[in-house]
């Protein structure tokens, strides 16, 4: 009474499997294409935009980074060139006390 399985049974889900791999396999390349796809559009767009706003940056007055250089050694030094020495000089006809009245006092033993 009990039924017995055939080979026929057995081998048509397998070669329904093996039907779907190839299946499987094409429909994972074509989502990957596209999801290229959708990328290299994407980087084209964020390239022409960058593009775009480099056009609008204002030019360098200076032909290279050479020049700028020599352009920034010549205002150091006019800047350098302008800074005066701080001399201290007694504003009143007072008497003249120490900058440092507590260095006056030290008392060192030597042994």
């Amino acid at each position: 009474m009990a039924k017995e399985i055939s080979d026929h049974h057995l081998k048509r889900p397998y070669k329904i499997t093996l039907a779907t791999v190839p299946i499987l396999g094409v429909a994972a390349l074509v989502s990957l294409l596209f999801v290229q796809h959708q990328q290299i559009k994407r980087l084209k767009l964020e390239i022409e935009t960058a593009k775009a706003k480099t056009e609008k940056l204002p030019k360098s007055p200076y032909a290279s980074a050479s020049d700028f250089a020599k352009h920034a050694g010549k205002l150091r030094e006019q800047v350098l060139l302008e800074i005066e020495p701080q001399v201290f000089a007694p504003t009143s006809a007072g008497p003249i006390r120490p900058r440092y009245p507590w260095k006056t006092n030290i008392v060192t033993t030597v042994f």
